[in-house]
This record gives C-alpha cells, structure tokens and sequence, in this order.
C-alpha cells in the first residue's frame, strides 16, 4: 500500500483562484436550493459579494468555507470534494520563517475540521518533504514589533506542552487535541505579533514545531491522518525556522510510524535514514528509537534478515546511552526490543515465542497509568496467542485489552481491537462477549 492516495490538501493557504469545477458546483447547487448570493453569504458567515467572487474564479476557496457551504448547501461532500482538488499545501515554498509562519496559521486554522481518515502525502512527497527540511539553510529571526515577549512566556508554553505529553500518555490523542490546537495559534500568534529578541523567537518557532508534532501525532492516534501529515509539515517547518534539528527529527520519526501503520515501509525507512543523518551521534537514545521504529518498518516490507540486525543495534544503542545526553522529548523511550513495534515485528517476521516474550515483558515496565499503551500490547499479545492455535488464551487477553482500553479515546486502540476480533470465531461464546462489546461501541 502506498503511503497517500493524493496531494489534495485542506487549509488557508490556496490557490490563486477556483477551479471550473467547483465554480460550477457551487453556482448549480445554489440555483437548485434557491439561494441568493447574498442568502447563501449570511449561511456561512461570508457577503453576497464574496459569494460572487467565488462564483467567478476570483477568490480563493479554502477548507473551512468548503465545508460551511457544503453543509449549507446539502451537497453530502461533493462541494468539499470539488474544492479540496483545488487546494495546496505550499510543499513546494522555500523554507523561510514567513512561509513557517504562514503553515502554522493554516493548520491551526482548519484542521481540526480535517477529519479524513486517508492520507494527503504520497510516498515520493513524503520523502522528498524530509529531505527539504535536512537540506533548508538556517535564517537569522529579525526583532518584530508589539507585545513583548519575554523567556518566562515562552517556559509557561513550554511548561504545557510537558503537561500534554504526559496527559496523553493518560486518556488518548482524542481528548488533547482541541487544548494542543488552542496553544498551537496561541504559540503563533505571538510568533506574528510579538515584540522579542533572536534567542526567544527561535524558542517560539521551536515550541511551534514542538506543538504542532504533538497535534500530528494526536489526530494520527485520533485516525485522522491527513490532519496529521498537515501538522507534521507545518511542524517541519517551524522547526527549519528554528534551527531546532531535535524536534525535526521527532517529527521524521512520526511521520515514519503514521507510513508504517499504511503498511509502506520502504517509505518509512527512507525517513528515518534522513533523520538518523542529523542526529547527534551522542543522542543514543534517539538513535536506538529510530532504529527501533525502522525495525517494525523492514518486518512490514518482509525483510527478516535486516528487522533482526537492526533490532540487535538498536538494543546495543539503548544499553550505551547517558540521558544527559538526550532531548527531553525522548523520555518515554524503553528498551528498544520490549516497544510494541519491536514486539509487534517479531510476530510479524514469524518469531512468536520471542514476540511474546518481548511484549510480555515490555508491559510490565509501563506505568501504571498507560491505559492506551497496555490496551495495544494486549491486543498484540492476542494476536500472537492467535497465531499460535493459543485460541482460549487469546479471547482472555482480548478481554483484557478491552478493560483496558476503557476510557481513553484512541482510534488507534479500537482499530486494532477491531482487527483482532474480526480475527475470531464468531461461534465461540465468549468471542460473542467481545461482539457486544463492539456494538455498543466499546471500541470500535
């Protein structure tokens, strides 16, 4: 599988003007409801005049106003579809602080309404997204006007971005997202109004790029995946405009698990060899995680032989590290082969007494709050006890990767859940226990 479908992209920055297409869907579909312009405007919260202006090809059209008057319209998607074969993501724009900016103001602007379960990036744009971030040249930030923004604003952000790593850890991407989102235009407001000197505004674009990773990985454990790759590009950027190589990196390794998940590991690996290239050599603990994830990205491909070499330095990575030397992101990275990508590897290049091992033991070094992490390496678990002929076994860990996942909202967790018991006989009585479960919406 491909890692995207296609390069259609939601959000404030646009093309210059409508396509045919969809100045003709609009005009038709507000002639049928028997809209004035002016009628349709007041709907959506926009004049006659611009309505007019739409209609013409004179004025851009962007995701939010897509999706207000499809809605406006009953259009049942097809006008959002119309206009999102008409919208851009600058993918393309030099790398500079104003387009960083501007990326930022997008994503936070809109994609919250994103709610596509597909991706926006194919492999190629993936891959080449990476390299123009470890090739963008760093710029000097200029002093700007208003607000003064001083280092105590700055540690209160970053102060909460800490608290909403640990808050997802907790309950799921699902109920982080707004807050992270409201930081987000927060953070880049100040970004375009404040008044700072050099060393605060690369903090700013560094906490930028730090949020909008947080928000792409939440919507990625939310299922919404092209809001995902949309924060993760802005994230790029603002961490370019920073100077911050760090957050660049654990961006690369998002994106490369969202490819992993597609089933694209080719891709996955190509992404993570860009990040590896800037990582410092010192930083063994990012290194071993990276490795880690590049791991789960050979087994997906089917390369056995290379998922065991890499597994083994990542491991001999992990046991060399000095946390002195580490970003403070990377705290919540185990053992490299007792991860659930390690674990879930195995199973998948067929080794599933040492899978069972590696995710048995993997769990038990959890807090005791990771509701969302013991729900996946349950489910895993199921599944190698599955694949074993282990059947009894697998309904009881079913059940209790279930209790588990009660309370956190990841659709992450209910899709693999639902996976598992598709996987089951429907016959067994305690296998129609877990059906329930999943028709009053437990987790799926």
């Amino acid at each position: 599988m491909g890692f995207g479908q296609s390069l259609a992209e939601s959000g404030s920055l646009v093309t210059n003007q409508t396509s045919h297409t969809f100045r003709q869907a609009l005009r038709s579909l507000r002639s049928s409801r028997e809209l004035s312009q002016q009628q349709l405007g007041r709907l959506v919260n926009y004049s006659g005049a611009y309505i007019s202006d739409l209609e013409l090809g004179r004025k851009p059209i962007h995701a939010e106003l897509a999706a207000a008057l499809d809605a406006a319209l009953g259009a049942g998607g097809s006008l959002l579809a119309a206009a999102e074969r008409n919208i851009a993501e600058p993918l393309d724009q030099p790398w500079t602080k104003e387009i960083a900016s501007t990326a930022l103001s997008g994503v936070a602007e809109s994609a919250l309404m994103d709610r596509r379960n597909f991706l926006v990036l194919t492999s190629t744009t993936a891959a080449n997204l990476a390299n123009a971030w470890h090739d963008a040249p760093i710029e000097p930030l200029a002093v700007n006007g208003g607000g003064r923004v001083t280092q105590e604003v700055v540690d209160r952000l970053q102060a909460r971005v800490q608290e909403l790593w640990h808050l997802d850890d907790l309950i799921g991407g699902g109920g982080c997202l707004d807050t992270a989102v409201s930081d987000l235009r927060l953070t880049n407001r100040l970004i375009n109004r404040g008044r700072y000197s050099e060393p605060v505004g690369k903090r700013l674009f560094s906490l930028a790029a730090a949020l909008a990773r947080f928000c792409g990985f939440v919507a990625f454990d939310a299922g919404r995946g092209a809001a995902a790759q949309r924060f993760w590009h802005a994230g790029l950027r603002a961490a370019a405009a920073a100077g911050d190589t760090d957050q660049g990196i654990y961006i690369l390794s998002n994106l490369a698990l969202q490819a992993i998940y597609e089933g694209d590991g080719q891709t996955a690996v190509q992404m993570l060899d860009v990040a590896k290239d800037r990582v410092d050599p010192s930083a063994k603990t990012v290194l071993s995680m990276l490795d880690c994830w590049a791991v789960r990205a050979h087994s997906v491909s089917g390369d056995k032989r290379a998922a065991a070499h890499v597994l083994n330095r990542a491991d001999d990575l992990w046991a060399r590290r000095h946390m002195a030397d580490d970003p403070s992101w990377v705290y919540w990275m185990p053992q490299p082969s007792l991860t659930a990508e390690a674990g879930t590897a195995l199973m998948e290049i067929g080794d599933l007494p040492a899978a069972e091992r590696s995710l048995i033991a993997g769990m038990a070094t959890l807090d005791e709050g990771s509701a969302r992490e013991k729900s996946l390496y349950l489910t895993r678990i199921a599944e190698v006890q599955l694949l074993d002929s282990r059947l009894d076994e697998a309904i009881v860990t079913a059940h209790g990767a279930i209790d588990a996942a009660d309370g956190v909202d990841s659709a992450r967790v209910r899709a693999q859940l639902g996976r598992l018991i598709d996987r089951l006989p429907a016959n067994e009585p305690a296998v129609a226990e877990l059906l329930i479960h999943r028709s009053e919406g437990t987790f799926a």
